[in-house]
């Protein structure tokens, strides 16, 4: 056993943590602790450990709160548990609550001890394979699907690039590393549009349309519409349920979760207050009002208004009106970009990225955009 990851040992008992080392120095990257909080500031302030190895029996935090509060901190780290018999019950509990991916008796044989982390690695090293797989492949092709759909569907899907940055302001502002899954609820949930006829999309769309109630209640099922979709794609079901819960959390959803997981939730919240502010920016409200509206939602996770309410909006001094040949990554569009034959190509809030600058360059040959655009550029 010879592997480049890193292994923290965390026990109260120096002369234990002494031996872990004699024995797997040669082996792997070591790092010790003797409690709980040590072992936290640790992850926080080291590289990713591939497994953390915690006692049960410690002093101020168990080994079961401790790889509690280590999986927040560092989801795709792989757990283990080392337990005396006496505390069987307790390391039951801790799995369920830690996801710990094994547990050991004590005294623990060299021999399993070693088995057990060849095979903790051998998972870390699947998941961030398939992490890899769904952050990179999966969420490049969906950033592209997006980016085309604003072109073809320009009102339906421009707003997905406004909405993805309060999405990942929130995630970042509570600690969240990996805020990828987060950023792709928010890009397919308006596929549920694509079934909609063309009227009421405009109408839909529009903040100052009046909706029929047959209209309203059509277009309550469009995240229903949009998760079943979602759902026709490999390792996204997670995805789904957070678009199709995001219409649907509240405080009575959080007081009865049960099953549902922690993330699917937050990822819910998130989608929903999101897209609640930015109807309001949409509607004329200004940065300050849409917030104090929400904080007045009771409906709406108050922890994440507060996270949102610090995000920089593109400020009126920074508008100008550049030609089309001028345009770069990180602008955003503070009216339509329509062509001198009156097609809308993008609609205002699109923020500009290198894709769609090559996709505009390209549909420019055959279509002009003489008029010069205002947009707010960044920063």
């Amino acid at each position: 056993m010879s592997i480049p990851e890193k292994i923290l040992f965390v026990d109260d008992e120096p002369d234990i943590l002494s031996s872990f080392k004699r024995q797997f120095r040669k082996k792997a990257h070591i790092s010790t602790a003797t409690s709980g909080q040590e072992a936290l500031a640790l992850i926080d302030s080291e590289d990713e450990f591939a497994v953390i190895v915690s006692d049960m029996r410690m002093p101020s935090m168990d080994g079961a709160e401790f790889l509690e509060k280590a999986k927040r901190k560092s989801p795709n780290s792989i757990r283990i548990l080392l337990t005396g018999q006496t505390d069987l019950n307790s390391a039951i509990a801790a799995i369920n609550k830690g996801q710990i991916f094994s547990f050991l008796s004590k005294p623990c044989p060299p021999e399993v001890l070693q088995d057990t982390l060849k095979s903790a690695i051998r998972q870390y090293r699947l998941i961030n394979s398939e992490k890899d797989l769904l952050q990179n492949t999966v969420k490049g092709s969906i950033e592209l699907l997006s980016e085309l759909l604003a072109m073809v569907k320009p009102n339906v899907f421009s707003n997905f690039n406004r909405i993805k940055k309060y999405i990942r302001h929130m995630a970042l502002e509570l600690g969240e590393v990996d805020t990828w899954d987060f950023e792709v609820a928010c890009m397919l949930y308006s596929l549920g549009y694509l079934t909609l006829p063309e009227e009421l999309i405009e109408k839909a769309l529009n903040p100052n349309s009046e909706l029929t109630s047959h209209e309203k209640l059509v277009l309550q099922d469009i995240p229903l519409i949009s998760s079943k979709l979602i759902n026709h794609i490999p390792r996204l079901e997670s995805i789904a349920e957070m678009v199709r819960l995001s219409d649907k959390v509240n405080h009575l959803i959080h007081k009865d979760a049960g099953a549902i997981e922690g993330r699917i939730l937050l990822g819910a919240d998130m989608l929903k207050i999101a897209l609640h502010f930015d109807h309001l920016l949409e509607s004329g409200h200004n940065h300050k009002s849409a917030i104090d509206l929400l904080r007045k939602d009771e409906d709406v996770n108050q922890e994440l208004v507060e996270k949102l309410s610090s995000i920089q909006i593109g400020h009126e001094d920074n508008m100008i009106t550049v030609n089309v040949d001028n345009l770069l990554p990180g602008m955003v569009l503070q009216e339509a970009m329509i062509t001198d034959n009156n097609s809308t190509l993008l609609a205002k809030g699109t923020e500009l990225t290198e894709a769609l600058l090559v996709r505009i360059k390209l549909y420019t040959k055959n279509q002009k955009i003489s008029r010069p655009i205002q947009i707010i550029a960044s920063d």
